[in-house]
């Protein structure tokens, strides 16, 4: 199924809070789009994903992957890596393998 949905990137050393995303349900209804979707370098704090949960109650979808699951998804989907060579860096550990 597919939904339209508004998308967001931090890129932080510390933890994303909800100073640094504001007015979530208003840029969702802006957009008129029925969800929100976070990605963020490090972390969110415990009061951000409180934020997301609540809306995800009221009726918006919402999503986050943070640092280990960016991480992990991209292990699992590394074809992507040299698709983005200027985004993303494969550390020494994600050996490429090949699919079929």
């Amino acid at each position: 199924k597919l939904i339209k949905v508004v998308g967001q990137c931090k890129a932080s050393k510390k933890t994303v809070g909800k100073g640094q995303v504001v007015d979530i349900r208003d840029t969702v209804e802006t957009h008129n789009s029925i969800g929100f979707f976070l990605a963020v370098s490090s972390q969110i704090s415990a009061p951000m994903t409180e934020k997301l949960e609540s809306l995800k109650g009221k009726g918006v979808w919402t999503d986050w992957w943070n640092r280990e699951d960016i991480e992990m998804r991209l292990s699992k989907n590394q074809d992507l890596l040299p698709q983005f060579p200027k985004v993303l860096k494969a550390k020494h550990q994600i050996k490429f393998v090949k699919k079929e």
